[in-house]
C-alpha cells in the first residue's frame, strides 16, 4: 500500500547526502536534524526536495549549515511562521560540546518571513557554541510555483486528473477527506481508497505524470485540495454517469489543444488585427481537461486550421456548453472550493471595477521593501518586482483575496504603459547596469521618486512631518546616516533595480491619473486582463479554486 501521506524523511538517511557528510560538529547535525523532523510535518505545507546547500567547517564561522527546503509560492510565509513555531518548540539536548535540557531552540526570523536561523547552542553552552547557527531558507517549491510538489506542476495537476476519475468513474459518492488518521488506517487493512481504486481510475486518464507512486505522495494539502477539487467538478456537472469522461494533462486533448494554439499563435500575418497572446497560458491557463468521451476530437485541429483564434475559442465554447470540452485552471483549495467561468462574459464585464486607485497600503508599502504594489478595485492588486534574483528581469504578479491569480513580464508591463502615455524607457539591462555602477545616482533618482508618492500611504513616511523633514528622513535611510533603521544604501544591486522600475511605474500612473483619469485606468485594466489571462483573445474554461 502507498502512503497516501507524504513518507516522512527517515532521519537517518541525511548521511547519504553528500554535502551533509561535512557536517562533523554534534549540535550542528542534531539542530539540521530537528529541523528536517518538522519540515516533515504534513501539515505544514513542505515538500520533500529539501537540500543542504552549504554547510562550514570552520567552527569559527557563525553559519554553519543552510538548509533549503521548499513549499508553495502563495503559503511561503505561512508555512514559514508554522516551521519557526515548530522548530521553537523543540528543546536542546545535551551533549559533550553544550546544550542543555528543558531550554527551547531559539530562533531568529530573517524580516523577509522566508528566512530565519536557529542557535545551535542554548545559553548554558560554551560562548563559541552559542554563536553558531543554522540557516533556513523557505524557496518556492521546484519547477511548481505555487502548483509545487515534489514533482512539481505536473505531479499536482495530474493528481487532480486522478482524483477527478476517481470520483467520476470508481465512487459512488463523494470522495472523503484525507486526514493525519489515512496513515494509521492504512495500516490497519482500513484503507478509504485502495490502490486497485486509483489503479481503475488510471484507465481513464491521460497524463504526463502516469507513476502512481509520484502521484499519491503530495502533500496532505494537496490530497485534501484534489479530493475537493474532484468532488466539486462532478457535482457541478449534475452528477454524470460512470465513464462518461476522460481526464488529461499533457497528453491527449491537451496536447492538442497545445498544438492548435501554436498553429494559430504562428499563422503570419494573423496577429497584426487579432493579437494571440505570446503565452498559451495567457491564452487558456487550463491545467486539465475534461473530455466527455462522445467528443469528435478532430474539431479542435480542424477550428485552427484557418489559424484565427476567434475560429479556436469558438469551438471551445460551444464544447465547454455543452458539457463536452472543460478546461479548468487549478489553484490549490485551503477553504470551501469555488468554481468559476472565465472568458464568458464581454470584455466591459471582465474588468468591470478594475481601476487605477494608486499605490497599495496593504501591506503598507515601506521604504525597506523591494516590493511595490498597485491597487486596482475588486479586492485586487499587482505586486511589482525583481522575482528572479541577480537577473535584470521584472514582473507583476495579479493577487487577489485567496490566492495569486496570473503574472505578466516586465517588458510588457511597459509596453501597455507606454501605449497609454506612462513616458519610460524600459532597457532592463542598461537599468541593471546603472544601479551595479551608478548606485548614488540611482539612489538619488529613488529618493527623488518616494518624494512624489502620497505620504499618508507610505508607511515609513510620517504624515504629521514637514516636507523638508521627510526629504531629511528618506535621505539619512538612502545614504545610511540613520543608524536605527535598516540601511536602504547597502540593499543589494536587485533592490535597487526593483525599487527604480517599480517607483517609476506608480509615480508615472499616479501623474497620468493626474491629467487624464480614464487613460489610467485603461492601463490598470490591460495589465488585469493580461495576469489574469483574460485578453480579447482569451478563451473560455472554468478556475477552480
Amino acid at each position: 500500500m502507498v502512503n497516501l501521506l507524504n513518507s516522512p524523511i527517515i532521519l537517518a538517511n541525511i548521511m547519504a547526502r553528500k554535502k551533509q557528510l561535512s557536517i562533523t560538529n554534534y549540535n550542528v547535525l542534531s539542530t539540521v536534524k530537528k529541523i528536517l523532523a518538522a519540515v516533515t510535518k504534513f501539515d505544514m505545507g513542505f515538500h520533500e526536495d529539501w537540500e543542504i546547500r552549504s554547510t562550514e567547517a570552520d567552527i569559527g564561522k557563525k553559519v554553519q549549515a543552510i538548509l533549503v527546503v521548499r513549499a508553495e509560492q502563495d503559503n511561503r510565509k505561512s508555512a514559514a511562521a508554522d516551521l519557526i513555531k515548530k522548530v521553537s518548540s523543540y528543546k536542546y539536548i545535551p551533549s559533550n560540546n553544550g546544550g542543555q535540557t528543558g531550554v527551547s531552540h531559539y530562533v531568529y526570523p530573517h524580516t523577509s518571513g522566508e528566512q530565519f536561523d536557529v542557535q545551535v547552542g542554548g545559553p548554558s553552552a560554551p560562548p563559541a557554541l552559542q554563536k553558531l547557527v543554522v540557516r533556513v531558507l523557505v524557496k518556492p517549491a521546484s519547477s511548481g510555483g505555487s502548483r509545487g510538489g515534489s514533482g512539481g506542476a505536473s505531479v499536482t495537476e495530474s493528481a487532480q486528473a486522478l482524483y477527478c476519475a476517481l470520483r467520476f468513474n470508481i465512487f459512488d459518492s463523494d470522495i472523503p477527506e484525507p486526514s493525519a488518521t489515512w496513515t494509521e488506517d492504512n495500516a490497519n487493512g482500513n484503507a478509504l481508497i485502495t490502490m486497485n481504486d486509483f489503479s481503475s481510475a488510471m484507465a481513464s486518464c491521460q497524463l504526463s505524470e502516469s507513476n502512481l507512486d509520484n502521484l499519491l505522495g503530495i502533500n496532505l494539502k494537496w490530497q485534501i485540495s484534489c479530493v475537493r477539487g474532484a468532488n466539486k467538478l462532478y457535482n457541478a456537472l449534475n452528477n454524470p454517469p460512470k465513464n462518461a469522461y476522460t481526464f488529461t494533462r499533457g497528453r491527449g486533448v491537451d496536447a492538442l489543444i497545445n498544438a492548435a494554439y501554436l498553429q494559430v499563435k504562428r499563422t503570419p500575418g494573423v496577429g497584426a488585427f487579432e493579437p494571440v497572446p505570446a503565452s498559451e497560458d495567457k491564452w487558456n491557463p487550463a491545467d486539465i481537461w475534461l473530455v466527455k468521451n462522445d467528443y469528435n476530437t478532430n474539431k479542435i485541429s480542424e477550428a485552427a486550421q484557418a489559424g484565427f483564434s476567434r475560429n479556436l475559442n469558438r469551438e471551445i465554447e460551444l464544447a465547454f456548453d455543452d458539457k463536452k470540452l472543460i478546461g479548468v485552471s487549478l489553484k490549490q483549495i485551503n477553504g470551501t472550493p469555488s468554481l468559476t467561468v472565465i472568458n464568458k462574459d464581454p470584455m466591459n464585464e471582465r474588468s468591470r471595477g478594475i481601476e487605477f486607485q494608486g499605490q497599495s497600503t496593504n501591506p503598507a508599502p515601506g521604504l525597506k521593501s523591494i516590493d511595490t504594489y498597485l491597487e486596482m478595485g475588486k479586492g485586487y492588486q499587482m505586486q511589482f518586482r525583481n522575482f528572479s534574483g541577480s537577473k535584470a528581469a521584472f514582473q507583476g504578479e495579479l493577487a487577489g483575496a485567496a490566492a495569486a491569480q496570473g503574472k505578466i513580464g516586465g517588458g510588457l508591463v511597459w509596453t501597455i504603459l507606454n501605449k497609454h502615455g506612462v513616458a519610460f524607457n524600459y532597457n532592463p539591462e542598461l537599468i541593471w547596469r546603472r544601479c551595479v555602477q551608478e548606485p548614488a545616482a540611482i539612489a538619488t533618482e529613488i529618493f527623488n521618486l518616494i518624494l512624489q508618492l502620497p505620504k499618508q500611504k507610505m508607511a515609513s513616511l510620517q504624515a504629521g512631518k514637514t516636507e523638508a523633514q521627510n526629504r531629511e528622513f528618506i535621505e539619512s535611510m538612502i545614504t545610511g546616516t540613520r543608524a536605527d533603521i535598516a540601511d536602504i544604501h547597502e540593499e543589494p544591486v536587485k533592490w535597487r533595480y526593483s525599487k527604480y522600475i517599480g517607483l517609476s511605474l506608480l509615480v508615472g500612473l499616479q501623474n497620468l491619473a493626474a491629467n487624464n483619469k480614464p487613460a489610467a485606468d485603461e492601463a490598470v485594466i490591460d495589465l488585469y486582463l493580461y495576469a489574469s489571462s483574460q485578453t480579447a483573445t482569451s478563451s473560455i474554461h472554468w478556475k477552480l479554486q
